[in-house]
């Protein structure tokens, strides 16, 4: 409110010195004209008294008149006027821009031209002056108004950063906190199994075992978003890991009615197993949910093919349901309500681990992740 103030207050104090130059030009404009004017009617008054004069005493008017056209720089031109007869006064030239008066002197009458070349040059400097004035006005205004934009811009996005860096820190504590309370109860879960397993072998215990320690480890990353990632590379069959996790989904897949389509080229793909079944997890499921939303048919599809040095692997489901910002894969940006907009976030950070990339669109009605990951090793692309 304060800064629109300012602004308002700047632009009453530009149109104050705009209204104030306009009023002295015209004040100036109309001086001249004054002058001007007088100068023609002091000319005229000593012209009068000569023909005056040459009148009384009986003497040739178009002979004074031609006398008085040598010595005189504003009248250029003169005619006598008698019975309805006009004659041209010689050593007249009469101008194109000439202004005309008219004197009566019984039984004559005279019309004088008087030169209005100086009268219209001086109008037409100070229009110029007047225009000149105005365009650089006008560009001053521009320049002023576009830093005053600059200056406003940074400001809003200086306060956009700070809001957005105290909503971070909230989040962060807010997640931090549930973390913390996460991590306490798998501890006692894992201590639970590690005593069960003592008593008994079964194999639920040790996939439950398997779960807790992976659960642990993505809690102990996602603690701490900055830390680079820990890739353990083992050739795995891309198209059967995809397989391997779609699978995962079945039963989902089955109560939403979902059509799967898969055509995945085989490749053997040097990736961190763990961590691509988290990044093919989080898009499967996204897509599902995004399904659960529109109703049927419902589509999901599953591609992959060689493409030069990289393998193009891409999740597509048919709800067309896709944010439209650039806010995509960014931490704590979610669509879904109470969503911490960690699991995209995760699945770039994974794949531009491997060297890969991932991007978003929908096209023809489908909203498609694309996935690109190297063939070679990460350090090799």
């Amino acid at each position: 409110m304060a800064s629109r103030r300012y602004l308002l207050l700047f632009l009453a104090v530009l149109w104050s010195l705009a209204l104030g130059f306009l009023y002295n030009f015209h004040r100036l404009k109309k001086e001249w004209e004054r002058f001007f004017h007088l100068t023609l009617e002091e000319e005229k008054r000593r012209l009068y008294s000569a023909l005056k004069a040459t009148l009384t005493a009986g003497g040739d008017p178009v002979e004074t008149l031609s006398e008085y056209l040598e010595g005189s720089r504003l009248l250029k031109g003169a005619a006598l006027i008698l019975s309805g007869r006009t004659i041209i006064v010689p050593g007249s030239d009469i101008p194109p821009k000439s202004l005309v008066y008219t004197l009566e002197l019984e039984p004559f009458r005279f019309q004088l031209y008087f030169s209005g070349e100086t009268f219209y040059e001086i109008k037409r400097h100070l229009y110029l002056e007047l225009a000149l004035w105005f365009l650089l006005n006008l560009a001053g205004l521009g320049v002023t108004l576009w830093l005053l934009r600059g200056y406003y811009e940074s400001r809003l996005n200086l306060a956009r950063e700070k809001a957005e860096t105290e909503r971070l820190r909230s989040v962060s504590l807010a997640i931090a906190s549930v973390l913390h309370e996460v991590k306490n109860t798998l501890n006692n879960l894992n201590f639970a199994v590690f005593r069960l397993k003592k008593k008994c072998g079964f194999e639920e215990i040790r996939i439950l075992e398997e779960e807790i320690r992976r659960l642990t480890l993505y809690l102990e990353e996602v603690s701490d978003l900055r830390k680079p990632l820990t890739l353990k590379l083992t050739r795995l069959r891309i198209e059967e890991l995809t397989g391997e996790v779609l699978e995962e989904f079945s039963e989902r897949i089955k109560d939403l009615g979902v059509e799967t389509e898969v055509n995945l080229a085989p490749a053997e793909l040097p990736v961190d197993a763990e961590r691509m079944r988290v990044v093919l997890r989080n898009l499967i499921r996204n897509a599902l949910e995004a399904l659960a939303e529109v109703p049927p048919p419902r589509k999901l599809k599953l591609s992959g093919e060689l493409e030069g040095p990289f393998y193009r692997l891409e999740v597509a489901d048919s709800a067309g349901l896709l944010p439209g910002d650039a806010q995509l894969f960014q931490p704590y940006k979610s669509r879904k309500p109470g969503g911490f907009g960690l699991g995209l976030f995760n699945v770039k950070r994974i794949l531009e681990a491997h060297g890969g990339e991932i991007e978003a669109g929908v096209h023809s009605g489908f909203t498609v992740f694309t996935l690109k990951l190297p063939l070679g090793k990460p350090s090799e692309k």
